[in-house]
């Protein structure tokens, strides 16, 4: 007697209804997470500003060291202190392409030493007119290097994993996002975590 052959078990379709449920329900729970946060992140008509709301940070270039006295630190190797007079361009918010002045104070602390062509975040208030002056340099602006790390990041994830690193690169994308647009703002307003 010959033996039976197992009956072969037709091939399931590559995007079956579970699976469509699946990504269908994400990206419900996504467009309510993005609409969630952009109503918390709303303030009222009336609402006077917090002072985090009041600050505001801009990316910069320096265009001229007008003056540098800044010397190099005995303590540490590497750092100088002093101040430096920079002549600086805005780069990005509503005051992009003003050029202003600032005075760069090189400490212990606040070490940001800058050099032609440097890229700098700067911290901006406004005069009783509503022109912008510099606060302060708090840092330099490292925005394209952490977007190239993050791109080279999620192309690693995908190369490596397939679709799984797809699937966790994605997974990953919403946690954040949630975090960001839902917990953070909802911490804000009081409501415990």
């Amino acid at each position: 007697m010959k033996p039976k052959k197992p009956e072969k078990k037709p091939l399931a379709p590559r995007w079956d209804r579970r699976r469509l449920l699946s990504w269908g329900v994400s990206l419900a729970l996504l467009l309510c997470l993005a609409l969630a946060g952009a109503l918390l992140g709303r303030a009222g008509p009336d609402a006077e500003p917090t002072a985090a709301r009041k600050r505001t940070f801009v990316s910069a270039r320096v265009v001229e060291v007008i003056e540098d006295d800044a010397s190099p630190d005995t303590w540490t190797e590497g750092r100088r202190l002093g101040t430096q007079l920079l002549e600086l361009q805005i780069l990005s918010g509503e005051h992009k392409g003003t050029r202003l002045q600032a005075t760069n104070y090189l400490n212990a602390y606040a070490n940001i030493d800058c050099r032609v062509g440097t890229r700098v975040i700067l911290r901006l208030d406004y005069d009783d007119a509503g022109a912008p002056y510099v606060l302060s340099i708090p840092n330099y602006d490292r925005g394209g290097v952490l977007t190239g790390l993050i791109l080279a990041f999620a192309l690693c994830l995908v190369l490596v994993g397939g679709k799984k690193g797809a699937a966790a690169l994605f997974g990953l994308a919403y946690t954040l996002a949630a975090l960001w647009f839902l917990l953070i703002p909802l911490v804000l307003r009081g409501v415990p975590p």
